[in-house]
This record gives C-alpha cells, sequence and structure tokens, in this order.
C-alpha cells in the first residue's frame, strides 16, 4: 500500500510488481527452502514495536500473531486474504470462543514503531496490526482461519529492510510473554557487531510491554521479566541473556544494559538436545540445570535493593 496524493493520510492498493525491502525476500526465501522449516522472519519494526492501544498482547495472541507472520511469508505485504489451518493456532484445544478472544486481541491492539517518513525524517508511525479475521467454525482438519493484515503494516513490512530469524521450536514452548520479547530482541542484535540493547529503566518496561502500573521498582521489573526470561532462555535460546547497570538517577535505577551472547558449540548442542526432548520435565531439568540464573555479580544485587528500600534476603 502507498499513499494516495489525492487523499492524503489514505492508503491505496499497489501493484504486486512494486519493489520490496530484504524482510519479505528472506521470507519468501525462507518459505521454499525444506517447506519452511521451522524458520520464521520477523521485521525489526515489528520486533521493536511498541503497544499504543489496547492491552497488549497475551502470549497466546502473541504466538499466534508470529504463527500469521509466517503462514504469510513473502506474501504478507500483499492486499490480500492469508490463511491458516486452524488446528495450527488451537493445537489440540477446541475452543473456538478461546481462539475468538485471542483474534479480537490482535484486531485491537495498535503499536508503535519509529520509522523514517516519506521526506526522510524519523516519524512515529502508529496503526493497526491486523484489520480483520474470518473465522471457520468447524473443529475438523479443514477448517481454516483467514486475515488481511492492515494497510500500514502492509506497507511496513513491504519496505522493511532488517529482520530477525526465529524458530517455532524456541518460541512455542516458551511460558512467559516476556521471554519471547526478549527471544525476539535476542534474535535481532544477535548478529550484530554489538549485540546489546541499551535503554532507561521506563524504555525497558515499553519494549517489553511491561502493563502500566506493574513493576515500577527496577527489583521487580529484573526479577519478574529479566530473571524469569533468563532461566527459559538460557535454556534452549542460542544465546546467553545478561544485563548491568549503566547509571542511575539519585539512589534509583536509570539506565540499563541487555546483553546477547552467542553461546560456544557446546552450549548449542546441548540447546538443540533439550529443544528435541519432551517439554514435560523441562522445567525440572532446567532448574535441576541452573542453580540461580542471576549472572551479575552479589553487589549490583545489593545495590539494586538498596535503590529500592527493599533488604536483602538471608540464605
Amino acid at each position: 500500500m502507498v499513499r494516495s496524493p489525492k487523499l492524503p493520510g489514505t492508503f491505496v492498493a499497489v501493484p504486486a510488481s512494486l519493489p520490496v525491502g530484504r524482510t519479505m525476500r528472506a521470507a519468501r526465501q525462507r518459505q521454499q527452502e525444506h517447506g519452511g522449516g521451522d524458520g520464521l522472519v520477523e521485521a525489526r519494526e515489528l520486533v521493536e514495536a511498541i503497544v499504543v492501544k489496547g492491552e497488549g498482547l497475551s502470549l497466546n495472541a502473541h504466538k499466534v500473531l508470529l504463527l500469521m507472520i509466517r503462514a504469510a511469508g513473502g506474501d504478507a505485504w500483499q492486499d490480500r486474504w492469508h490463511s491458516i489451518a486452524k488446528a495450527e493456532l488451537t493445537g489440540t484445544h477446541r475452543g473456538h470462543d478461546r481462539l475468538r478472544r485471542i483474534l479480537r486481541e490482535l484486531r485491537a491492539v495498535e503499536v508503535r514503531v519509529r520509522r523514517m517518513s516519506e521526506r526522510g525524517v524519523a516519524s512515529d508511525w502508529e496503526a493497526a496490526l491486523v484489520s480483520e479475521t474470518d473465522t471457520e467454525l468447524s473443529d475438523d482438519a479443514r477448517a481454516i482461519v483467514k486475515w488481511r493484515f492492515s494497510g500500514p503494516m502492509r506497507e511496513l513490512l513491504r519496505t522493511s529492510e532488517i529482520y530477525a530469524e526465529l524458530r517455532l521450536d524456541v518460541v512455542v514452548p516458551l511460558e512467559s510473554v516476556y521471554s519471547l520479547r526478549l527471544y525476539e530482541l535476542g534474535c535481532l542484535h544477535l548478529k550484530r557487531q554489538h549485540p546489546v540493547w541499551r535503554g532507561t529503566k521506563e524504555e525497558l518496561r515499553a519494549v517489553l510491554r511491561v502493563p502500566a502500573g506493574a513493576y515500577r521498582d527496577w527489583t521487580d521489573l529484573r526479577r519478574k521479566t529479566l530473571e524469569t526470561a533468563k532461566a527459559e532462555l538460557d535454556h534452549i535460546a542460542p544465546f546467553i541473556l545478561n544485563w548491568q547497570i549503566m547509571s542511575r538517577r539519585g539512589r534509583s535505577v536509570d539506565e540499563v544494559e541487555i546483553m546477547f551472547i552467542a553461546k560456544d558449540a557446546q552450549a548449542r548442542a546441548e540447546a538443540e538436545a533439550e529443544l528435541q526432548r519432551s517439554r514435560v520435565g523441562r522445567k525440572a531439568r532446567r532448574n535441576d540445570q541452573v542453580d540461580h540464573v542471576v549472572d551479575h555479580t552479589l553487589q549490583d544485587d545489593l545495590d539494586a535493593l538498596r535503590a529500592d528500600k527493599m533488604p536483602p534476603k538471608r540464605s
């Protein structure tokens, strides 16, 4: 879709021959490799998007969106319906109402993306992701779900030049929405020369899509998001998640740095082996493998606790 010169702010259909960016080309190539495999190409703009309307996306809704993006592949930017087998979204569950709630989430949420405008200046792009859905009521193997991405979403995907490569066998078993967000960010940053994300505590809350009012203290934010995600991702992701406090404002944590450290060959092999095992018992194996989930120093913990006026726990 492109902006209409006659109707400012509106979008009109574009021919399929329009040039597309590297993200859609990579998605197309992924579809053609071994039937697509477990790979998933996600545009950088979506990985970094900030929710501005709605309650954000629940873990299940987030996973469904990624499955939709994968199913649409290199055609995601086109003005057309996309479809997927209903069973791929519901698994063994046969709850039409549950899926309907998830799709309602996807239609309601709006996000903000920092990008360059047509005039070459930085701008905040805000729009819905999915404009409409059409779900067959039956639960047999032939039932499908159809959807259309919004016009602005299609244009964003068409022009995207940077992307993250995710794996469904990592995405699907994740148990925390914060683990999923940090997995997306990690996959986006991992191949960069400096695979780090840096920002203020409030920017971290925004990029993780923490609900308004939740985890205002650094200690709570760290424990409920970073430590939870680290426990999951260190076990099955291709990288180790770590972080450090970069600056403070008075006694409060102000700026933090999130590091995504590529695993060595042995650690990658162990993660691959775990992905081949049953999900049943994974949490117990993870807890047995890792005595603690915090890699930073005891002094960092004590500083964070004192800044939030919380006494350190006795061992």
